[in-house]
């Protein structure tokens, strides 16, 4: 009874652990498909290689969040209409049946899409169902040595050829012909060249028992030799004389591909020349040239696609497509195209909405691609134009180099000079190449290439500064140094800040504009006249709301602004007021009309609103508004304000006619004045000067002069 017992005990306990295993396998394979299905989906999130048939053909994901990035590796498609060769070399291979080998050749410069095409060509190969065994993987540069490679190929052979053969017999046949070849002991491997005389018949023997093994199979081989340049002279050559004499195989055809610069260097080297293979090679053919519209049509539609991806359009798109037809004068072949879509690829993906705030998108975008094009081909140019920044920076000099004066003898010298710099720099064949992409970007390389007298004659109509500053040309002294060292400045921080300002203006977000304004102002107290040189230009881009809403703010600026002298600059106080006089001809007639009740209230403003007035001469409206302001109680302070100050020695002091008469009549002055005596010191010297303007009769007499400037408090 106790044995049953313990028994079912065990049977209860595996059946148990079982279940528990069972539980536990359904588990894992839950947990490894879940991880399975993630990990492929992640796969596919992540994959942003594609081919340059996706790109061109649009189809790749719209609005992809991802850098795209195209796939180098040798392709079987045709983007560049090579059809009719591809037809010829696969049409010249299915219709030869030699007795002997037959060698063709295909050579083009590197990066001229040799491998694609013989992909093409074996791929009509394999779908033409001919009994043509083609070898295409193998790699000639993978071997350490002649003899290494020379087994490699035999052994090669023999497996494609799949007959079933005696192994040993092949191996004798390796070890024979290397035998020979290589005057072999354990320690040689030398090449003896000599085998071609010495040992002939030897040689012949072994190919003709080859010839008799291959002779069991009715298939065709098809030998691929691709890129046989990259061997080295040495190795290169030992292939050639292999496939002319060694491998002279029946019913083989061999198909060499090689760039015919690089070949004819190493069979120089080697004291051959191109007539050698001219000898072994029995029908050539060549890459075409990449015809120029064809390059043209597949770069536009290429960038227009991505454009499209990256969701940049409006005038960024524009622009770039209009460059395309100069930067693919810099493209050579389809590795070149290739690798000029995965540079420009990258700027547009920081360009893109998605990533617009990097600083790289804040500068302009066809000023950035072809000076990174040109970093990346020619490094040397690159560099000089960074270090003589002086000789391409045209627009905002001073930020870069200091004040510069303009008498003549200095433009003169100047431009004596960056012609010599530019003669010099571009006298080089591998600078000049450079001079269109050049001329685009740099107004004074432009002048230089039209041969202009004065290439810094600043009355030349380049583009307009507001568009060189709106635009981050790269000219521009305050953006040129980010293009190089991809770090922001000041210039940059304002006029971002004033883009946000001015955005928020026409949106009639007057208090976030505010904050956005003083917050500006705080942060670049020293240099605020430079905000209000930024929202100048940025005035065209105002609504009739943004100009109120602007108004509003710059009109209560002006009790605080800077109003510091400035050599040959308005200073922040005046740049402002003429942002006012400019906004009362762009606000609406309400806004205007409320704007004159208000200022009957504000006399203590004379002089800004005045300012504002001067600059619109609009003297009916004010002139009504003014009115109601001008009493017998403030008309000694409104003189005051209209005494123009002069000094010469000692200071003169003289009513102005053309500041009065905006506000008033001179009657109207008259009839006040008379209605109110002067009692303090302050107001007797403001009744001298009123006196001494109506009673002069020539400017001397109308003048009224001191020893010490006046300091009226009225």
């Amino acid at each position: 009874m106790q044995i049953k017992i313990f028994a079912w005990y065990k049977l209860i306990g595996t059946i148990l652990c079982l279940l528990f295993l069972t539980i536990l396998q359904a588990y894992r394979k839950r947990i490894l498909e879940k991880n399975s299905e993630t990990y492929k989906e992640a796969r596919e999130t992540q994959n942003n290689i594609a081919t340059l048939q996706e790109l061109y053909s649009g189809q790749l994901n719209k609005q992809s969040n991802a850098m795209i990035l195209l796939d180098e590796d040798a392709v079987d498609y045709d983007l560049l209409h090579r059809k009719e060769l591809i037809e010829n070399i696969s049409m010249t291979i299915k219709n030869c049946h030699p007795n002997k080998k037959f060698v063709l050749s295909l050579s083009g410069n590197w990066g001229s899409g040799k491998t694609t095409i013989l992909n093409l060509v074996k791929k009509q190969l394999k779908e033409c169902q001919e009994n043509i065994i083609i070898i295409d993987d193998f790699d000639p540069w993978n071997f350490e040595d002649e003899a290494a490679l020379l087994g490699a190929i035999l052994d090669t052979i023999f497996q494609k050829m799949d007959i079933n053969y005696s192994i040993s017999k092949q191996r004798a046949w390796k070890r024979d012909l290397i035998a020979l070849i290589f005057n072999i002991n354990e320690a040689t491997r030398g090449v003896n060249f000599s085998f071609l005389k010495e040992n002939v018949n030897s040689v012949s023997k072994i190919r003709n028992q080859i010839n008799e093994y291959m002779a069991f199979s009715d298939r065709r081989l098809v030998f691929v030799l691709d890129n046989i340049e990259r061997l080295g002279s040495e190795k290169m050559l030992f292939l050639l004389k292999t496939v002319a004499d060694v491998l002279n195989l029946d019913r083989v055809t061999y198909i060499l591909s090689y760039d015919p610069r690089i070949m004819e260097r190493l069979l120089t080297e080697q004291k051959y020349d191109m007539e050698y293979l001219k000898k072994i090679v029995q029908m050539e053919f060549c890459v075409p040239e990449l015809d120029t519209d064809l390059k043209n049509d597949l770069m536009f539609r290429c960038v227009d696609n991505m454009l499209t991806i990256y969701g940049i359009e409006g005038e960024k798109r524009t622009e770039i497509l209009n460059i395309i037809p100069l930067l693919t004068d810099y493209t050579q072949d389809v590795r070149d195209i290739k690798r000029f879509l995965n540079s420009i690829m990258s700027v547009l993906y920081y360009f893109s909405n998605e990533q617009c705030k990097r600083l790289a998108t804040q500068l302009n975008i066809c000023d950035y691609i072809i000076i990174e094009l040109i970093k990346r081909e020619n490094r040397e140019l690159y560099s000089i134009i960074w270090k003589s920044a002086m000789h391409f920076v045209s627009a905002d000099r001073e930020t870069m180099f200091g004040y510069e004066g303009y008498l003549q003898a200095n433009q003169e010298k100047e431009n004596a000079e960056i012609k010599d710099f530019y003669k010099k720099l571009f006298g080089s064949e591998k600078n000049s190449r450079y001079l269109n992409l050049l001329k685009r970007i740099f107004p004074y390389v432009d002048h230089y290439v039209r041969e202009r007298n004065s290439i810094i004659n600043k009355d030349y109509t380049d583009e307009k500064y507001e568009q060189t500053i709106k635009k981050h040309r790269i000219y521009s002294g305050n953006y040129f140094p980010i293009y190089f060292t991809q770090r922001g400045n000041e210039h940059l921080e304002i006029q971002n800040t004033v883009e946000k300002m001015i955005e928020l203006c026409n949106a009639n977000s007057k208090g976030e504009a505010n904050r956005t304004l003083t917050e500006a102002l705080r942060k670049f107290k020293a240099t605020e006249y430079k905000i209000m040189e930024e929202i100048q230009l940025y005035t065209n881009d105002l609504t009739q709301q943004g100009w109120e809403v602007l108004f509003d703010l710059l009109y209560d600026y002006t009790q605080v602004a800077d109003d510091s002298l400035m050599f040959l600059k308005l200073n922040a106080k005046r740049r402002a007021i003429y942002i006012l006089s400019l906004a009362v001809e762009n606000v609406s007639e309400q806004f205007f009309d409320n704007f004159l009740l208000y200022m009957q209230n504000e006399y203590n403003r004379m002089n800004t609103i005045h300012s504002i007035i001067w600059h619109n001469r609009i003297e009916n409206e004010v002139k009504e508004a003014f009115h109601y302001m001008l009493t017998s109680k403030n008309i000694f302070r409104f003189l005051w304000d209209m005494t123009n100050e002069s000094l010469s020695g000692i200071y003169g002091y003289r009513l102005n006619r053309n500041n009065f008469e905006v506000f008033c009549t001179f009657d109207e002055i008259e009839k006040y004045v008379a209605d109110r005596r002067p009692v303090t010191a302050d107001e007797k010297i403001v009744v001298e000067i009123y006196e001494a303007y109506k009673n002069g009769t020539n400017d001397l007499e109308r003048e009224v002069y001191r020893g010490e400037e006046l300091k009226v408090k009225l």
